[in-house]
């Protein structure tokens, strides 16, 4: 694509993202607000259930806690969203600079320098202003690591070489595909350790899965401690119940 045309063609995202976020965020407020009025309304339908005794003012206070629910999942839907219109944004802004030859602010690679590499000190491929500073569009530090592993290694076969360069010409033309993943990926926040961590972690077998009735049970009280909540509104003194739910739970199930 031409250069004149990639300008344009990041400018004008630039301009859709930016207002884009400008109406999330507006969506959110009132998310927010809403959210605000539904917990007065909770409040205020379970005192006058206490005053009155009435039982209308339980069941309304039961659906607007219901209400206030389902507005908690969708404020948080759409603050991801936000935050995914905001790497977008922020994703093609650098492009733009980078067009401009302003990429001296992004990782340089400088990690993966090895002196004692054939060919990788004399080309400049890692460090201030290198080929890997501005080729690098990887938002994880395995990507990153697998990037300077292709400037280093040698392809191997030609049929190797048509393989990458048929990928590359598939991914060229596919620019929200290309940026919808780099901008997700951005969203992980990884930091050094993580990726031992998680493996560690998935490789350890946890106590409850060592006894599948531990399952069951742990299934069984969380479900029980749902219906003693709902059946608490009605009748407070069954909140105790719950009291030695907690306790077992804490106790044998954690």
């Amino acid at each position: 694509m031409p250069r004149d045309k990639l300008l344009n063609t990041y400018s004008e995202r630039i301009r859709h993202f930016d207002e884009a976020l400008r109406l999330q965020t507006r969506r959110i407020n009132l998310l927010s607000l809403a959210r605000f009025v539904v917990l007065v309304s909770i409040i205020w339908f379970l005192v006058l259930g206490i005053k009155t005794n009435a039982f209308l003012f339980y069941i309304l206070s039961a659906l607007m806690l219901v209400l206030f629910l389902y507005l908690v999942g969708i404020f948080n839907r759409h603050k991801g969203e936000r935050e995914l219109l905001r790497q977008l944004l922020l994703l093609n802004e650098k492009e733009l600079a980078c067009l401009k030859h302003d990429f001296h602010d992004l990782p340089d690679g400088s990690e993966h320098a090895d002196t004692s590499h054939p060919w990788s000190h004399d080309l400049d491929l890692f460090g201030k202003g290198s080929l890997f500073q501005y080729l690098n569009r990887s938002s994880t530090l395995k990507g990153s690591a697998m990037l300077a592993a292709l400037l280093t290694s040698e392809p191997g076969t030609a049929e190797t070489i048509l393989h990458r360069q048929k990928i590359i010409s598939d991914l060229k033309d596919r620019i929200d595909f290309r940026q919808h993943f780099t901008a997700s990926g951005e969203l992980i926040k990884e930091k050094e350790g993580d990726h031992k961590d998680i493996s560690h972690w998935l490789d350890t077998s946890t106590y409850i899965s060592k006894y599948r009735w531990l399952f069951y049970l742990a299934l069984g009280v969380s479900l029980l401690s749902v219906f003693i909540v709902i059946w608490g509104i009605f009748d407070p003194s069954r909140f105790l119940i719950l009291l030695y739910l907690f306790v077992l739970n804490l106790t044998v199930l954690s």
